[in-house]
């Protein structure tokens, strides 16, 4: 029995020691990845103890010794853009990576605009799945984890994509259309390291040595770092949110007497509009499910040809049943609603739609100015207007959850720190709704992220891209000031403050009902511009908006010069400049009257007699603006003061 249990030992040991001595490499350094040109490239890995690792690339060999911690490295000289290219990794067993290209990476980062999918936004670019091929394009999106106590070494999972039409609805859509436009122009590979979490704070991705400097964020990590209580807040929070989720479920009249079947008496419902807020149908202000039914007629020609049915933006969840069958859902509110039909469920002569769509709060609503629709072939029938409902359950709100994936350098150590260990042509960085309203701390914390960032990539110098925040929420009817475009300006703040730091100007491809808008190619387009001038050096390209720099005034006029004006101010219109509002010493804003001469505008207001301050697009939703430069860039949102 002992001598048994000896040998069973023994094989266990040596079997653990095998396994122990294959080469284990990071997530990242995996097939179809890019490395970046010009610069030494970095490969590293686990191994056994004191194992020799030889790594053959292009016919050279580099060779390395495994340290106590079991990990090597080795440095491979500088490389010219190229490719496909193997990598052999050689100790006690073999890895090799396939389809590797040098060419140029970009770190992108944020929350969900830098996350947000090709397959959210195709149905406004025919063509962008079906027609992908461009092999000089990689993607890797970096998942989604956080670690409060350390910056990680490795990933869980993680792969690197090559562009064909399976593939690229999981890019995401503004780095898609960034890399697609520079690689074609540059004729070299692309690769995007896409590391962002939707709803992230930009506390998130700093390390906690540089958090230190803002005792708010680094007490929460410190408080995070507490393993028994993030444990606790998790079970708790799961256990709120089942629990909510069950009762919402067992309440449900809609559920309990099938109210998705067309045999459905929905005559005795009450009277809804579409797209519109729930709380206009029923006073009840609290949780809950309600249901949305509609009886539409078709002829069989329509029948036959229906594709898709289209909800616009629902809050905050939604199922959507056709016939009794249930054709789509969405638990959260943002994504558009856009459903499959499948062939024959619908039919010639009456057809059943029925929506079950749950509240977590009081502010629910079909979101307006959205589509309603079904698409057919070639046309579409309009689903907005009269609808029935009755409410199935009230319950009170959805409890709040601790979300603390967001928490101070959560995501820095646990998403960012595998990425870290790369050369990258440059950053781009789309993030700043979730610190709305904390403007005021938000510029040193985007210069300590920058400034760190290149530290920790060992590159002093690295281009940085900061995307500023679009026009969102309803337009302004006043001059305000609002949340967002307080924002924009910390953003430009520390975009100005820091080194070889550009920012691109969006004020005009946002969505006012719509924290995701979705014309992503457009933002692309700006980007790329801003890499071609500072990353690359193209003193040809124009890539900077028109800026206000200096205000005069002269009597009851105020005078704005403008730089980065290209080859001139223009409005798309022919018209007076729009948005610009002025004040006097007592800081109360009105409307301007605006005129455009040159590179300067002109403004006044009979109700401000002495000029002291002047604002442009000074909002949340500025609505529409029409100050561009001739080469079709916005000019910047501005606050002035004399």
């Amino acid at each position: 029995m002992k001598l048994t249990r000896q040998l069973l030992l023994a094989v266990a040991t040596l079997f653990a020691t095998q396994i122990d001595a294959q080469i284990k490499m990071p997530k990242l350094i995996s097939d179809n990845m890019v490395f970046q040109r010009n610069a030494e490239i970095n490969i590293w890995g686990w191994a056994s103890v004191g194992e020799k690792v030889n790594v053959n690339f292009k016919n050279a060999n580099y060779t390395a010794i495994a340290a106590e911690n079991g990990k090597w490295s080795v440095k491979i000289p500088s490389q010219p853009a190229g490719g496909p290219y193997n990598i052999t990794i050689s100790a006690s067993d073999t890895v090799v990576i396939n389809n590797v290209l040098i060419g140029d990476v970009w770190l992108c980062s944020g929350q969900s605009n830098m996350e947000l999918p090709i397959r959210r936004v195709e149905w406004i670019f025919p063509g962008v799945i079906e027609n992908a091929n461009n092999q000089n394009v990689r993607y890797t999106k970096v998942p989604d984890r956080y670690n409060f106590h350390a910056p990680q070494e490795d990933l869980d999972g993680g792969k690197w994509l090559t562009v064909n039409p399976q593939t690229v609805g999981q890019f995401g859509a503004l780095t898609y259309f960034f890399a697609d436009e520079l690689s074609r122009d540059l004729n070299i590979p692309i690769g995007i390291m896409n590391v962002s979490l939707g709803g992230s704070p930009i506390e998130a991705w700093i390390s906690e040595e540089e958090l230190k400097a803002y005792p708010t964020a680094y007490n929460e990590l410190k408080r995070m770092q507490n393993d028994s209580l993030t444990a606790q807040i998790n079970k708790r929070d799961k256990e709120k949110s089942d629990a909510w989720y069950t009762k919402l479920t067992n309440l449900d009249l809609g559920y309990k007497n099938h109210w998705e079947s067309p045999e459905t008496d929905i005559e005795s419902w009450e009277n809804a509009i579409i797209p519109g807020t729930w709380c206009c149908f029923d006073t009840v202000q609290s949780a809950g499910a309600l249901w949305f039914a509609k009886r539409i007629i078709l002829t069989a020609e329509q029948a036959a040809s229906v594709q898709k049915i289209i909800m616009g933006v629902i809050v905050d969840a939604d199922e959507i049943y056709i016939n009794g069958e249930k054709v789509g859902s969405t638990g959260y509110q943002y994504p558009p609603r856009r459903y499959d039909i499948p062939d024959g469920l619908m039919h010639e002569g009456e057809n059943y739609i029925a929506v079950r769509a749950v509240e977590n709060g009081a502010n629910g609503e079909f979101v307006t100015d959205k589509d309603y629709i079904l698409q057919l072939e070639n046309d579409t029938i309009d689903l907005s207007g009269e609808w029935k409902f009755r409410r199935a359950s009230t319950i009170r709100r959805a409890p709040a959850s601790a979300f603390l994936r967001w928490k101070p350098a959560g995501l820095y150590n646990g998403m960012l720190a595998p990425a870290l260990g790369f050369n990258y042509t440059g950053a781009i960085w789309y993030q700043g709704e979730s610190n709305a309203g904390h403007d005021k701390e938000y510029t040193p914390l985007l210069k300590t992220l920058i400034s760190s960032w290149r530290k920790d990539l060992n590159n002093s110098n690295l281009p940085f891209i900061v995307i500023q925040l679009p026009n969102f929420m309803e337009e302004v009817a006043e001059p305000s000031n609002g949340t967002w475009a307080r924002m924009r300006q910390a953003q430009a703040d520390a975009a100005n403050q820091s080194e070889n730091t550009s920012l691109v100007c969006a004020i005009d491809l946002g969505e006012w009902n719509d924290i995701h808008p979705l014309n992503k190619k457009d933002l692309a387009h700006r980007v790329y511009l801003q890499a071609k001038s500072k990353a690359y050096g193209d003193n040809k390209v124009i890539a900077d908006a028109p800026t206000a720099t200096k205000l005069t005034v002269k009597g009851n006029k105020a005078t704005i010069e403008f730089t980065n004006c290209g080859s001139g101010l223009t409005t798309t219109d022919g018209k007076a400049p729009t948005a610009f509002a002025i004040a006097g010493a007592d800081g109360k804003y009105y409307w301007a009257d605006a005129q455009l001469i040159g590179n300067k505008v002109i403004v006044s207001s009979k109700k401000v007699k002495k000029p002291v301050s002047v604002r442009y697009a000074w909002a949340d939703n500025p609505g529409k603006i029409n100050l561009y430069s001739k080469e079709g860039l916005p000019a910047f949102p501005f606050s002035i003061t004399k």
